[in-house]
């Protein structure tokens, strides 16, 4: 036999109470047995239930008073289960109502202004109906009159824990042996009203465990109307067989289709847009902790008087506006705008980059599309070649497992699409022949002299041009490159400096006498240096001259005379 929803005149109070005509109230009920009526009263939607939602209307499972719950628990000892709550229980609940015919008209008025916005910018993120939220919202919570919403912002009677936050409530239970019982159950505590109203969209939109769907017939663009969101929520969201009917009355009322319009900041102005605007769907987040300034129609000297956005709200963003001067708006209602600077968007979002220091290797044979943000949303329309590299010193994970690579200013890539060079497999390092060469180096490259590792990987550290840099060993790689060593497990190419060898100076004083081919010269150079210049000057054979200075680079003896450099292999020294 088939469970059905009893009329219960107790409970008809109850949700008069709170504001919701007797005609077409939800009726917390008892369950009986069919009558075998073929009246609608039997019908339900779905046999599937969200399990994680607690709704008032639902046939076991809805969050009471401690007053009711102790009402009910009275009753426990009697020996017959109840088919209805008892009166006592009934009182209690409609006492935490302010009037007993109904909140009062400033209730509703005063929930509707505060919350209406809240609930306009939660459904716009998620692109589902204000009004369904808000009626919603109003039975569940009685016009925010209820302790989960009143202490712990719980609008929805949503099970669990938020971040980690929940309270415990107790809940009305039926069975068929014991009638109507009480057990507590956590449900979610939440920091602001917002958070709530955004909780809960985000379940319409992205659904249940196991069944990301579970709510798509909510969805605007599943639907034509906010009749369809509330038909599809009944037997889902509340078992109650007239859930959606009890939703489109509250809706109808109260004329809550006017906050499924664009939100609004509560400004006025016309339509005149200062730049070039482009139409977008995305949200942002304000994170100037001094909010955000509201400009009209993007102005900058047009500056909403006594509004802004506070820090940390989001906000759903329509368009984006370009203007002249470069400066950026994202429109945040229907003339009003906020500056790019003061905000972030969600398509842009990025987690905080960790420290790397490799090569990236593009292995896609399509390319590597680049990303403005580590967020697959961000894609731009470049694209890196086929097995070209490139220094990526960051790595971020986003909130989807997605690993992205850092290679430019406002350049990412993803994992996928390449290599790292410190993860392929290459030996040829090993064959580098090192030695022992303490010197100086002064850096010639410009702007800098780039730095790589004893791999041949390339760091993410550069040495600036004209500055000087001691090292202590000199690598000769198989391609025959010269490196020198400038810190631990940092090398710089030879092509990018100079060496000075100013630690193998010593100061002498005497005479050499060219020894080279009779009617020819040696030539001077500036330095003794690998990467030294010839000066224009030549010493001819047999002549002599004053040195004041010796060096010795690379096992070569040099000497210093008036005109510069000259290699001791062409030289006879004799000290004074």
């Amino acid at each position: 036999m088939n469970r059905k929803w009893v009329a219960s005149t107790a409970l008809a109070s109850f949700l008069a109470a709170v504001g919701v005509s007797s005609n077409t109230s939800p009726v917390k009920a008892a369950m009986a047995t069919d009558d075998g009526n073929t009246d609608d009263q039997d019908q339900t939607s779905t046999d599937t239930k969200d399990t994680s939602v607690a709704s008032v209307m639902d046939k076991q499972g809805a969050p009471i008073s401690e007053s009711a719950a102790d009402a009910i628990e009275a009753t426990e000892k009697d020996n017959g289960a109840r088919s209805v709550l008892p009166a006592s229980a009934v009182a209690a609940l409609t006492q935490a109502s302010a009037t007993t015919n109904g909140a009062s008209q400033n209730q509703q008025a005063t929930f509707l202004k505060n919350i209406g916005p809240i609930a306009q910018q939660a459904a716009a993120k998620y692109n589902v109906y204000a009004s369904v939220m808000l009626a919603q919202a109003i039975v569940e919570s009685a016009w925010g009159q209820s302790g989960l919403s009143t202490q712990y912002n719980n609008y929805f009677g949503v099970k669990g824990d938020y971040n980690g936050s929940f309270a415990n409530y107790p809940t009305t239970e039926w069975s068929s042996d014991k009638g109507y019982y009480t057990i507590y159950a956590n449900f979610r505590s939440y920091p602001t009203i917002y958070d709530s109203f955004a909780d809960n969209g985000n379940l319409l939109r992205n659904g249940i465990s196991g069944a990301p769907d579970f709510y798509k017939g909510t969805w605007k663009e599943n639907t034509s109307s906010y009749k369809d969101a509330t038909a599809w929520l009944q037997g889902r969201y509340a078992t109650s067989p007239i859930y959606a009917s009890t939703l489109n009355n509250i809706i109808g009322t109260y004329n809550l289709t006017q906050y499924d319009s664009e939100p609004s900041t509560n400004g006025t102005g016309d339509s005149s847009v200062n730049g070039t605007k482009t139409s977008i769907s995305d949200t942002v987040k304000v994170t100037n902790k001094n909010t955000a300034k509201i400009y009209i129609n993007a102005n900058p000297n047009q500056i909403a008087a006594n509004r802004a956005l506070g820090y940390d709200t989001e906000w759903h963003a329509s368009a984006k506006v370009v203007a002249a001067d470069g400066t950026v708006y994202y429109q945040v209602a229907s003339n009003e705008y906020v500056k790019a600077s003061d905000v972030e968007l969600s398509s842009e979002k990025s987690n905080p980059k960790v420290k790397l220091a490799d090569t990236a290797i593009v292995i896609n044979k399509a390319g590597s599309v680049v990303y403005s943000a580590a967020n697959k949303q961000a894609a731009t329309s470049r694209v890196l070649p086929y097995q070209s590299s490139w220094i990526t010193t960051a790595y971020v994970v986003d909130d989807e497992g997605n690993t992205f690579y850092f290679v430019g200013n406002n350049a990412y890539v993803l994992a996928d699409d390449v290599t790292l060079k410190s993860q392929q497999a290459h030996d040829e390092y090993k064959e580098d022949v090192i030695s022992p060469y303490p010197d100086i180096v002064h850096v010639t490259a410009t702007p800098s002299a780039r730095a790589y590792d004893s791999k041949h990987n390339a760091l993410a550290v550069s040495l600036a041009n004209g500055t000087d840099w001691k090292i202590d060993q000199k690598s000769v790689h198989n391609d025959g490159s010269v490196w020198y060593r400038v810190a631990t497990d940092q090398w710089v190419r030879s092509t990018d400096v100079e060496v000075k060898g100013s630690n193998y100076v010593t100061s002498v004083s005497g005479m050499v006498k060219i020894n080279y081919i009779p009617g020819y010269g040696v030539n001077v150079y500036n330095s003794p240096a690998a990467n030294n210049k010839f000066t224009g000057t030549r010493l001819a054979d047999g002549t002599t001259w004053r040195v004041t200075s010796k060096q010795i680079v690379d096992g070569q003896t040099w000497y210093k005379v008036n005109a510069g450099w000259v290699n001791g292999k062409y030289c006879i020294y004799n000290a004074d």
